[in-house]
């Protein structure tokens, strides 16, 4: 055997090499940090304000600088969602290179700003129509009302002397309203926290207008420039932030001229979402 046929035997072992994502869907890449209750000890809690900045520009990090063309992220507790554009075809849509180039990158990006070793984990999410799109970040955006109320009762148990064990037993299956009236029952209120802390953080392009100059014809002109804007109040109900993301959306992907009127009118009549 010469090295050309070795070469051709062993790359033929490499499980998902050459998968692609099919063109023409929604491609959404959520990283999830791996272990970050460790990575984060020492922080405030239940919720620590330069985290959330040091994610912040991360994110903004990546959007810009990245390489891939990122439509819209959204974060929310230690993961963060990209939607990619449909026009973005880096590394010819194979999912192992936009996986792990994204992860890796989203990993260094973040351990630079925290100054310590860190990881995410990444996985594709592939959507049909732009339905299922909208759909996506309101489940990401539901979760994360979820988890900051967890999160926010725990702690409060956990300051009021309760043991780890003793605060997941007092917490143990219960819903949302019922984590609310135990929080209540404690003095607590989830609205007194920052608003990114409950609804999560947005990301999306916009295009603003500076001042130049033109040295060729030695004149002060005016430049559009595109830049990175960073929501952190999110409109605070589902209808109003599926109408909020339809219209970023709809300025930064051509094709999404429509968005099917069932998902947004159903919420605004409280049928779904509740």
């Amino acid at each position: 055997m010469n090295l050309k046929d070795l070469e051709e035997e062993m790359r033929s072992y490499e499980s998902y090499s050459e998968t692609k994502i099919p063109q023409g869907f929604y491609r959404i890449v959520r990283l999830d940090g791996r272990s970050f209750h460790k990575v984060l000890d020492g922080y405030k809690k239940p919720f620590d304000m330069s985290f959330s900045t040091s994610i912040e520009k991360t994110i903004t990090n990546l959007m810009r600088d990245s390489g891939f063309r990122i439509s819209y992220a959204y974060t929310q507790s230690d993961e963060i969602s990209f939607l990619l554009s449909k026009k973005d075809i880096s590394f010819e849509n194979r999912l192992e290179k936009i996986l792990s180039v994204l992860s890796g990158l989203t990993s260094s990006y973040l351990a630079m700003e925290l100054k310590k070793p860190l990881a995410f984990d990444a996985r594709m999410i592939v959507l049909p129509d732009q339905e299922k799109l909208l759909y996506y970040f309101i489940w990401r955006y539901s979760d994360s009302l979820r988890n900051a109320l967890t999160s926010v009762t725990y702690w409060t148990l956990r300051k009021e002397g309760d043991s780890e064990r003793e605060a997941m037993r007092k917490m143990y299956q219960k819903g949302t309203s019922e984590l609310n009236e135990l929080l209540r029952s404690l003095n607590g209120n989830i609205t007194d926290y920052d608003p990114r802390f409950r609804y999560g953080i947005g990301f999306y392009w916009d295009t603003i207008v500076k001042d130049g100059y033109n040295p060729k014809k030695d004149e002060k002109v005016k430049c559009e420039r595109r830049v990175v804007k960073v929501e952190t109040e999110l409109p605070k109900n589902y209808p109003r932030y599926l109408l909020w993301l339809k219209n970023i959306l709809k300025k930064e992907n051509e094709d999404i001229f429509y968005i099917p009127s069932f998902p947004y009118e159903a919420a605004l009549r409280g049928i779904i979402f509740r």
